[in-house]
C-alpha cells in the first residue's frame, strides 16, 4: 500500500475550547483517556470531523474544509473523492474517518 499522499493540515475551525463537553457523550467517539483531564484524546481535527459527522457542529462545512475532507479520502487506498461528491457534510466527514481508520488497520495500528 502507498503512503498516503501529504495534504495540508486543515483549519476545521474545532478549537478544543468552542466544543461542548463532554464530548464522548455527544460525538460518539470511543476513546476515554482515564489518566488525563481530558476525557476524549482525539486532536481537534478528528473532533470536528465526529461533530459533523454525528450532524453535532455549530455551523455548516466552509468550501475550503470539505476540500481538505475529500484530500484526505482521496489520499488512503480504496478511497475515492468522487463518492463523495455532493455528499452531505456528515457524509464527508464520516468518509475522513473512515478513511483514517481503514489506513490504521492496514498499517496494524488498530
Amino acid at each position: 500500500m502507498a503512503e498516503p499522499k501529504s495534504t495540508p493540515q486543515p483549519k476545521l475551525g474545532a478549537n478544543d475550547d468552542a466544543l461542548p463537553g463532554p464530548y464522548p457523550a455527544f460525538s460518539g467517539c470511543a476513546c476515554w483517556d482515564e489518566q488525563s483531564d481530558q476525557a476524549c484524546v482525539c486532536d481537534a481535527e478528528e473532533k470536528a470531523l465526529r461533530l459533523w459527522a454525528y450532524q453535532k457542529a455549530p455551523s455548516p462545512m466552509t468550501p475550503e474544509q470539505r476540500e481538505w475532507c475529500a484530500a484526505e479520502i482521496d489520499s488512503v487506498e480504496c478511497h475515492d473523492r468522487e463518492d463523495y461528491e455532493g455528499g452531505t457534510d456528515a457524509e464527508l466527514a464520516m468518509g475522513v474517518l473512515r478513511a483514517w481508520q481503514d489506513f490504521a488497520r492496514d498499517k496494524g495500528l488498530l
